[in-house]
């Protein structure tokens, strides 16, 4: 995660933002650690749950949390297509987002339909659409 979230923030010009899944098969030392990385190398960040259903994904969520020193940047959205959207909704050009967790890979109880891409492919192409738009009217 540190590593791809310090790349996030080289190719950024703007800021970096990170939607991130717990994972209850981690420890909570790992858990605790993975809130410090995400909070070093990110502006903003909401930790939501790999598995909805889950109550295991929320106590993961919520010992993920105890790794922030502060929680001005941090928040939890249960709901991870709440959570993405919430962030592509203030993402500007050159910010980054960072959508981590095993949600690109099917779990028991998980639907192709709910795909991360799913979400964040439209909302490029419209980010892409919009930018060539720009660039012809100057």
């Amino acid at each position: 995660m540190r590593t791809t979230l310090e790349t996030a923030r080289e190719v950024s010009t703007g800021r970096v933002y990170c939607v991130f899944g717990a994972e209850p098969t981690r420890s909570r030392d790992q858990l605790h650690r993975l809130g410090q990385t995400i909070e070093a190398h990110t502006d903003q960040v909401v930790i939501t749950h790999d598995q909805p259903s889950s109550g295991a994904c929320a106590e993961a969520a919520l010992e993920i949390l105890t790794g922030f020193e502060s929680l001005k940047h941090v928040t939890h959205v249960g709901d991870r297509r709440e959570a993405i959207e919430q962030l592509l909704a203030v993402c500007q050009p050159g910010d980054v987002l960072v959508v981590a967790g095993a949600r690109n890979a099917p779990f028991p109880g998980f639907s192709m339909a709910d795909d991360d891409r799913d979400l964040i492919e439209p909302w490029l192409r419209a980010m892409e659409s919009k930018t060539k738009s720009a660039k012809k009217r100057a």
